[in-house]
């Protein structure tokens, strides 16, 4: 799989539709439910009102899905026998329902993975997105690439319509 090229710096004034923002050039980790830890991403702007891909960069590595090994019973997409990482998603102020479910790898932790959630983003205004673990940690966040729905990279998260749900 081709990754986009990933910035050196943060993009700076927001993130636009296709824009990548990415934190600070390096992943922000121990997001941890217990410390109240999330990573927010503020001024995504969009040229209409609709549904977005919001395409994830992470890393979760060394089989460290942290109980969450059956992904919450996941099955689309089809999950890694490493397991999960759930997370929850906030856009705008309002929860997404249900539990996004990030796969973990074998590999190490250095190595990054992409992700897709698709969520409704509002033209008109600097949306924020907001995510945090579901339970214990999360994965190490790196950048977000917002897409128009349809166009962001496989694998294609859907929530589990339970939230915090393992």
């Amino acid at each position: 799989m081709t990754l986009p090229p990933k910035p050196d710096d943060r993009v700076s004034g927001g993130t636009a539709l296709g824009d990548l923002c990415d934190s600070a050039g390096g992943e922000v980790d121990w997001i941890v439910i217990a410390r109240g830890g999330f990573v927010q991403f503020n001024t995504v702007t969009v040229p209409a009102d609709g549904m977005y891909d919001l395409t994830w960069y992470y890393k979760c590595g060394n089989n460290d899905n942290y109980g969450d090994q059956h992904c919450g019973g996941q099955t689309n997409p089809p999950t890694t026998a490493s397991g999960c990482r759930p997370h929850q998603i906030t856009v705008n102020g309002m929860e997404m329902p249900g539990t996004y479910h990030f796969p973990c790898f074998p590999g190490a932790w250095i190595e990054t993975h992409v992700a897709t959630t698709p969520v409704p983003l509002k033209a008109g205004i600097m949306n924020t997105i907001k995510i945090w673990p579901a339970q214990r940690d999360s994965a190490n966040i790196d950048a977000l690439w917002v897409q128009p729905a349809g166009k962001g990279l496989k694998p294609v998260i859907t929530a589990n319509a339970a939230m915090g749900s393992n």
